[in-house]
């Protein structure tokens, strides 16, 4: 059992912690507001910060270029989830991706989410893309089996191929 005194001592913590709290928070300049960090990731990235401030200007910042494959970039991906990087304040560690680099970075060709240093190795190593498949007229392109795979430089090959043959009017796969 508790003395009156060693709760009035834990009480007293809780409440310094509680100010130290707030104090960051007001530093931060989320008074009122709740605190980005507290949030779970899906929950943050549904936050002002990041979708108004944080990722338009990664996104800005690389011109809307892919840092892997230099197609057009629709994602802004976190390399780092520390707190300086998650407040906006280390953009380094957040780089542009088209979607079919950020889906290479984040899943193995079977579907599973990689490891961290997984994706840091498929942020520098394109050997970890699909290869570019080859035309198949029989087929919607879009319903390709590799489509969400494929860098955004090959869907723009694959798609003027498409189109080429298209025209010509070729309807079957070439030998």
């Amino acid at each position: 059992m508790m003395t009156d005194e060693e709760f009035s001592m834990q009480m007293a913590e809780l409440e310094t912690a509680f100010k130290e709290r707030e104090e960051l928070k007001k530093q931060r300049g989320w008074r009122n507001k709740v605190d980005p960090l507290s949030l779970e990731y899906p929950d943050y990235l549904k936050t002002r910060l990041w979708k108004k401030e944080i990722r338009p200007r990664i996104l800005l910042r690389d011109k809307n270029k892919c840092r892997r494959c230099g197609g057009n970039a629709e994602e802004a991906h976190h390399i780092s989830y520390d707190d300086e990087v998650m407040l906006g304040m280390d953009d380094d560690k957040i780089w542009s991706l088209c979607k079919g680099c950020h889906t290479v970075v984040e899943f193995t060709n079977t579907g599973k989410k990689r490891t961290a240093e997984d994706k840091l190795a498929a942020l520098s190593d394109v050997s970890f893309n699909e290869a570019q498949p080859e035309v198949d007229m029989r087929r919607d392109p879009f319903r390709h089996p590799h489509w969400k795979r494929l860098t955004a430089v090959q869907k723009q090959v694959y798609l003027h191929e498409y189109s080429e043959r298209k025209m010509q009017g070729k309807t079957i796969r070439p030998t």
